[in-house]
């Protein structure tokens, strides 16, 4: 066996194993890196954008042969509306004759539920007279001036 080999000193496979690990993180730092999780990203979703497509055929195959037409879909609803209505029409037709049968019947006539209340009576007295002060007695007037005119009775509310 000819192997070509070389004896090399601890200290430098030591020096060669740190310029690796070196790399290794550079290259977590470098744009390289960056482009390739977003290759590997882009990837996993066409991978998942793909299989979407095949469930979405299989439906679409599914559908094909289960084919109903819209009619047939429809069909169940359309049923149930129609008994609704006529439903509707039975209690339509009920209200009229009930209205009808109220139309015919006389009409009571209506007495008061409560008889009138008589007005209250309140004893008679002598009437109160607001006015009964005195009308107020003015100064005379100082200097030459004129007395006032004499005060005419007023003829108010309550008088």
């Amino acid at each position: 066996m000819n192997e070509d080999y070389e004896i090399i000193p601890l200290k430098e496979v030591k020096k060669l194993k740190d310029e690796i690990e070196r790399l290794k993180k550079e290259k977590a730092g470098s744009p390289a890196f960056a482009i390739s999780n977003t290759l590997e990203r882009l990837a996993s979703s066409l991978e998942k954008l793909f299989q979407l497509f095949e469930v979405a055929a299989t439906e679409i195959e599914h559908d094909k042969i289960e084919e109903k037409s819209f009619e047939e879909k429809v069909q169940p609803v359309i049923d149930k509306m129609n008994v609704l209505e006529d439903q509707n029409r039975d209690i339509a037709e009920g209200i009229l004759a009930l209205a009808d049968i109220i139309k015919k019947q006389p009409r009571p006539v209506q007495r008061p539920i409560n008889p009138p209340m008589p007005e209250p009576r309140i004893p008679a007295g002598p009437e109160p007279i607001f006015n009964d002060f005195p009308a107020p007695s003015l100064p005379p007037p100082p200097g030459n001036m004129p007395p006032p005119p004499p005060m005419k009775e007023k003829k108010g509310f309550f008088k």
